[in-house]
């Protein structure tokens, strides 16, 4: 069972009480100690009572069913510590106070739904802000990236496809092949069609013509120069 199975309220001088008095005149202090195991099974079961025609085993349920317990049971009920009304035995006291321990589970359980529900919405308020601040930061930055589309775009214009991801035009390939050979041309288109496809950096390299001008420029300072001998 939890923890809260076991709770009810206990007042601090219920010793005191006249009912309470009239059984300790009886039955002493260990029939003080029986009523309040009583109290304590009755607060275990559903609806904090137990069925009439099982009234003995009540006392069983706590105390093995000893003669004394069933005479504190029938001397509650006589003195009005505990009820009987044909159907049920139940403590009125302990009715109350359960009623009001529900009564405010029930406030603390509602009070919880409407602050997760107002935080709920003060964090999807927040989220909506933020995605308009977000779009409204995005704006100019979508423009900007449509702005560098379009410039790889504008690039592409009037030029001849090589390969899958490589543009020259006409000239820029013409003027290639004179300066350099059209063998090694070929191969450089090659290199940086399979370069782009390979990593994606379709926007790193916009002028390819000038791309493979700087990849030969660099192989040719890493050739080391013949020197000519005499």
């Amino acid at each position: 069972m939890t923890k809260d199975a076991f709770y009810f309220s206990h007042d601090s001088n219920a010793h005191n009480d006249p009912k309470i008095l009239r059984l300790r005149a009886k039955f002493g202090w260990e029939g003080y100690g029986i009523y309040w195991a009583i109290i304590e099974t009755l607060r275990e079961q559903q609806g904090y009572n137990w069925p009439s025609n099982d009234k003995e085993l009540l006392s069983f349920s706590f105390a093995n069913g000893e003669a004394m317990v069933n005479q504190i049971i029938d001397h509650c009920i006589d003195i009005g510590l505990l009820e009987d009304n044909g159907e049920y035995i139940y403590s009125e006291s302990l009715l109350k106070r359960m009623n009001l321990y529900e009564e405010k589970r029930k406030k603390r359980v509602e009070a919880g739904k409407k602050g997760a529900q107002k935080r709920w919405n003060n964090n999807d308020s927040k989220g909506n802000q933020k995605q308009s601040n977000s779009n409204a930061i995005g704006e100019p930055m979508a423009l900007h990236g449509k702005g560098k589309e379009s410039k790889v775009k504008e690039s592409k214009v009037n030029k001849k496809k090589y390969r899958e991801h490589v543009y020259l035009s006409d000239d820029e390939y013409k003027r290639l092949c004179k300066e350099f050979g059209s063998e090694l041309i070929d191969s450089k288109i090659e290199d940086l069609d399979n370069y782009i496809g390979s990593t994606g950096k379709y926007n790193k390299y916009k002028d390819h013509n000038r791309t493979i001008r700087a990849w030969i420029k660099k192989d040719r300072e890493r050739t080391p120069r013949k020197v000519a001998r005499f």
